[in-house]
């Protein structure tokens, strides 16, 4: 049963993130056509498909793949929890108040999961 309440919790947000990239993917898409001309004529032939000032199927990708990197890059530091311990000093703190040999009993999951 609370692995159900779990799987419920996470696949929200993973729901959300795909909803979103799909519309970023079908903005990219519809504006893509319009920059290609001109970054066409900048690429060298093999990545503008095969043709002097053309851009072929394999720009898609190279473009895609330096703003993912980009994005990355520019948000490691933030995103990075490494050193976030407050789930543990939680369960610790938690754990200190209660007599040696104590029984815990919870009533839901949620405040209670890392212990």
């Amino acid at each position: 049963d609370n692995v159900e309440i779990i799987k419920r919790f996470w696949m929200q947000p993973a729901a959300v993130e795909c909803i979103f990239t799909g519309f970023g993917l079908a903005s990219v898409s519809r504006l893509l056509p319009l920059a290609l001309p001109y970054l066409g004529r900048a690429l060298p032939v093999h990545l503008s498909g095969g043709k002097e000032g053309g851009y072929g199927a394999s720009v898609l990708p190279v473009l895609v793949g330096a703003v993912l990197c980009g994005w990355a890059r520019a948000n490691w530091a933030h995103m990075d929890q490494s050193d976030n311990y407050v789930v543990s000093q939680f369960a610790v703190q938690i754990l200190d108040l209660l007599p040696k040999s104590a029984l815990f009993l919870t009533m839901t999951d949620l405040v209670t999961n890392s212990l």
